[in-house]
């Protein structure tokens, strides 16, 4: 999930239902605006997978694409600077548990 984030990318996630919604909440921005991220909403996996698809093959297949990639740069930047803060707790919380568990 953090690999399009790094790169500065936009993102289909495909995961469990409300994954964007959960994604939000921890501060990141999604691209509603952009991507149709109704997908995230559906209950059926097989059909989430389906939607998420034709999202992501919508969004590429803009005519626009240079033009909206740059208008989503302050959403990447934020992105990539909330995750590059949390880093080092994460990695902090990370060696603790091992620690703890080992």
């Amino acid at each position: 999930m953090f690999k399009p984030i790094i790169y500065f990318q936009p993102f289909v996630l495909v995961g469990q239902c409300c994954a964007l919604e959960h994604l939000r909440k921890l501060g990141y921005k999604t691209f509603s605006d952009v991507i149709d991220e109704s997908y995230d909403l559906e209950p059926d996996l097989e059909l989430r997978l389906e939607k998420a698809i034709t999202a992501a093959i919508n969004f590429m297949a803009r005519d626009d694409l240079d033009e909206i990639m740059k208008q989503l740069w302050p959403i990447f930047e934020h992105n990539y600077n909330l995750l590059v803060s949390r880093y080092d707790s994460i990695l902090v919380k990370l060696t603790q548990d091992l620690q703890e568990n080992l």
